[in-house]
């Protein structure tokens, strides 16, 4: 088994909230798939995902040494178990598979995974449907 992530942080702390999740995001996973050990984590690992995903944020947002008011982080996770490839991503990170095209001796890029970005009408549907709003912001040293 094999995990990988990769954090890209926005805003004024958005490295400081980077480095937390990859210090802590796959302690967390590991603990979350102990409980599972038993079960088929085939049809598990959204839940797990989502759990995980979950557990660090609410751990970021109880550390009270970092500012995550104005700042965050997109995060793309790939787990590797066996031969089967699962993804998760908050954000706008993307995960790609690249693979050769045989006879045109072409590699070709597919998408694993689907960018959360909230100018996209699914996504700002699901950020109002919760009680976020979606707005441009100006001003900031990092730009709108």
């Amino acid at each position: 088994m094999h995990f990988f992530s990769v954090c890209d942080g926005h805003g004024s702390y958005g490295d400081d909230v980077s480095q937390f999740i990859k210090m802590h995001l796959s302690d967390i996973l590991r603990e979350e798939i102990k409980k599972h050990q038993s079960s088929n984590k085939e049809h598990l690992y959204k839940v797990i995902f989502e759990k995980v995903y979950h557990q660090c944020n609410l751990n970021l947002n109880q550390n009270h040494q970092l500012q995550t008011k104005n700042s965050g982080s997109t995060v793309c996770s790939v787990l590797l178990d066996g031969n089967m490839i699962h993804c998760a991503n908050i954000g706008d990170s993307r995960a790609v598979i690249f693979s050769d095209n045989g006879d045109k001796n072409e590699i070709q890029a597919k998408p694993i995974s689907n960018d959360h970005k909230p100018d996209l009408p699914e996504e700002m549907a699901r950020i109002v449907e919760s009680g976020g709003r979606v707005e441009s912001s100006y001003g900031s040293k990092n730009g709108p």
